[in-house]
């Protein structure tokens, strides 16, 4: 959950120098204390890699290639596995244990109690910096900030009969229901803090029939057989993917659905962003599509129940590329995956502002709206110092009914209130929007969900774009893929088709420029009204990326192509 932001926004110490305070601190108090603590180990690079962009099915699923050939994004050396080496020389030190290994972030979480082996590992050349995740200041287990840090997670007025209705209705997801498009062939990765109850509620026993429940794992604890017994990610997933016909339908049932516990309720601390980065790179590894994360970071807790002022982010700090769940998050889009995120309940605090990873500019960051289309006053507000628009869009998130048992253990549909629950309802919406057109990248449907809301023209701080329109987005994504040109396949050994429409006959000129910028060729022909396919012969040029510039009177575009390495 979004945890409340500290009262101040500015800060003099440079990230650096509080990172050099940090290992100062480390090593300081390590002597101190036995117990086993979580420290980021960050690489200097991937040299000497074993792994290839030419043999990616040793690290990618096929699911995970294909998204990636689809959407023409290359693999490059950010989906390799960090260095085995590097890894071995790590985990080979005195007491070091491996919490989760992360190539996008190109480092390892580890837990140490051995202030040599940490001292060790901060000389290895290959080591650029280790920061610690946690230091309890009196060697004792972290106590909780806060009893519960997900204040609304219980069900209050229980109704038993049609009470989604008007928050699928807000921003008219109707229109995609109508015509049987619930979000089928889309998989979507729900990371959150416990999912109890989901094999026990009905609302949820068509994931189970229907084999849409792909998989569940426990990032925190690492016992995937169990994700706990908290119930908020059961509440989130529910605005998603429950199924009662009269009782509570969700934004996206025929969905399927992987289940992530990145969080640990309890508490409050760095290493749950490097949890849920290890989740995104699973998920990603998996081929999920889609990404829903009711969650947010700014600050972190001590043992004595404060803030860790060392650990937590600061405003500066909220520039969308610090964090490491944001930098994850930004690697997730990056990868063809549509991030959705919850854009917090802070706006009636002293905070106000996004937490992260939200603060990404690729994320796309769902604020609060009651019933009646007016924000939600715990909504939080975008930071309005940058060009960026947050939050992205709104949905309801005031008396959305998720699922839950009432006092006899029998599945009852309640209200609760939060952006965990406006981001799912867009999550699944943006599902429903993709199965209508796969072809889409996941940028395309970021945009065309932005650009059918309210406020499109005149966005703020405040309702960022506004509510979404999806029949609307329907509309403006079957004219993108009527009228949008496309390259396959791509990635290409060479022979490349090019389909595009033009609405009157007449003459086009194809700019081919390598990723430098440098215009290599260009070839001019003929089109004709309407749609056409015209194909080219690329072999004459090297391997790697290449950006097309097709021109003509009515229009231009740029189309990005990655040619494969000459077998």
């Amino acid at each position: 959950m979004i945890a409340d932001s500290p009262a101040w926004r500015t800060s003099s110490t440079t990230l650096s120098s509080r990172l050099s305070a940090y290992i100062s601190l480390v090593l300081l108090l390590l002597p101190a204390f036995s117990n086993a603590q979580y420290y980021w180990v960050q690489f200097q690079d991937k040299n000497n890699s074993p792994y290839s962009v030419d043999r990616p099915s040793e690290f990618l699923s096929l699911k995970s290639i294909g998204r990636r050939a689809r959407q023409g994004i290359a693999v490059n050396a950010t989906d390799f596995p960090v260095n085995p080496e590097y890894r071995a020389q790590i985990l080979n030190q005195d007491k070091v244990q491996l919490h989760h290994a992360s190539k996008w972030l190109n480092g390892l979480a580890v837990e140490s109690s051995d202030s040599n082996s940490i001292k060790a590992i901060i000389d290895l050349p290959f080591v650029r910096e280790v920061k610690a995740l946690y230091i309890p200041l009196d060697g004792k287990k972290l106590q909780t900030l806060q009893s519960n840090k997900f204040e609304d997670d219980e069900l209050t007025v229980p109704f038993q009969y049609g009470l989604a209705q008007g928050q699928i209705e807000m921003f008219n997801l109707q229109a995609l229901h109508s015509k049987g498009l619930y979000g089928e062939g889309i998989w979507i990765g729900v990371f959150d803090s416990g999912f109890n109850l989901v094999d026990t509620i009905d609302h949820f026993d068509h994931l189970y029939k229907e084999e849409r429940l792909v998989s569940q794992h426990d990032l925190v604890d690492k016992d995937d057989s169990d994700l706990g017994i908290h119930n908020h990610g059961r509440l989130v997933l529910s605005c998603m993917a429950a199924f009662s016909q009269g009782k509570i339908i969700g934004s996206a049932p025929k969905s399927m659905y992987s289940l992530f516990r990145t969080e640990d309720a309890a508490s409050e601390r760095l290493i749950e962003e490097i949890n849920w980065v290890a989740a995104a790179e699973m998920a990603d590894s998996m081929g999920i599509d889609i990404f829903n994360t009711s969650l947010g970071y700014t600050r972190f807790s001590n043992d004595t129940g404060g803030v860790d002022e060392l650990t937590s982010w600061t405003w500066d700090d909220l520039d969308g590329n610090t964090s490491y769940i944001t930098r994850g998050a930004d690697m997730a889009a990056q990868k063809g995956i549509l991030v959705v995120n919850s854009a917090g309940n802070s706006g009636s605090n002293s905070w106000k502002y996004i937490g992260m990873p939200a603060d990404g500019d690729s994320v796309l960051a769902i604020g609060a709206t009651d019933s009646s289309r007016w924000r939600s006053g715990f909504s939080s507000f975008g930071r309005g110092s940058d060009a960026r628009v947050k939050p992205n869009v709104m949905a309801q998130g005031s008396y959305v009914y998720v699922s839950g048992l009432d006092s006899n253990g029998n599945s009852m549909v309640g209200f609760n209130f939060g952006t965990s629950f406006s981001s799912p309802l867009t999550a699944g919406a943006a599902a429903c929007l993709w199965q209508a057109n796969p072809d889409l990248t996941a940028w395309e449907l970021k945009s065309i969900i932005e650009e059918s809301s309210t406020q499109f023209n005149y966005p703020d701080t405040i309702h960022g774009y506004g509510i979404p329109d999806f029949g609307k987005a329907y509309e403006l994504a079957t004219q993108q893929e009527e009228f949008s040109s496309k390259l396959f396949p791509n990635p290409s050994d060479g022979i490349v088709h090019l389909k595009y429409f033009l609405p009157e006959n007449g003459d086009l000129e194809l700019e081919i420029f390598d990723i430098s910028g440098k215009k290599t060729e260009s070839k001019k022909f003929f089109g004709y009204k309407g749609k056409n396919i015209q194909s080219f012969d690329f072999s004459n040029l090297s391997s790697g990326l290449y950006l097309l510039k097709l021109k003509n009177v009515f229009f231009q575009e740029v189309l990005r192509l990655e040619l494969l390495p000459k077998e």
